[in-house]
């Protein structure tokens, strides 16, 4: 009888085990250079993070806001040139501002980072940054940004915390059933026993 408490006891600590194999984020730093990290009309390299990223992950990127990059004719920082001669550079699904921080993730769409971006990732893949600018020549300085990859609970730790939630209803459940057997009364007989 006493192996029977001690399974038990093991199979419901199972939800912790789910808990203790979650990944909680991650923060990481990156240089963004202006020259080596250019979109460059779609042949820039970009600044590869090696950060793999699972459909739904949480993103968030910042990075100083007067930290800045020159661009040629003007400096920006993040958030790209924003002065009244402000040259729109499109490439694949987006049309922003020149000098603007952008992202993506694996062959997926090109999204705005700016200099605050929180999100979730659309697809699985890498996580890559660059410079919206397509003449790089005239390019130098670079932007410190900061990662932080959110909590994504493992499909493993899923079901194990299901399967310990389980285990918990039934036993609670298998409890009740052998205190209910007969119904007594302290000021009355015993009836109703089988």
């Amino acid at each position: 009888m006493l192996w029977l408490v001690s399974a038990k006891r093991a199979f419901l600590s199972l939800p912790l085990l789910a808990f203790a194999s979650m990944s909680w984020g991650s923060t990481y730093t990156f240089e963004v250079d202006a020259f080596l990290h250019s979109i460059n009309s779609g042949f820039g390299s970009g600044l590869s993070t090696g950060i793999q990223l699972s459909t739904g992950a949480s993103i968030n990127i910042t990075n100083d806001v007067n930290d800045t990059w020159d661009l040629g004719p003007f400096d920006t920082n993040a958030d790209g040139n924003l002065s009244s001669n402000a040259l729109y550079l499109t490439l694949g699904n987006l049309t922003e501002v020149g000098g603007v921080l952008v992202g993506q993730i694996g062959s997926g769409d090109y999204f705005v980072v700016g200099s605050n971006y929180f999100g979730s990732a659309l697809n699985d893949g890498e996580l890559i940054l660059y410079v919206w600018d397509d003449y790089t020549v005239d390019n130098s300085g670079s932007i410190t940004t900061q990662i932080t990859i959110g909590a994504v609970p493992l499909p493993s730790s899923l079901l194990l915390l299901l399967s310990g939630g389980a285990a918990i209803f039934f036993t609670s459940k298998r409890r009740r059933k052998k205190r209910s057997p007969a119904f007594v009364n302290s000021n009355a007989q015993l009836t109703n026993c089988v």
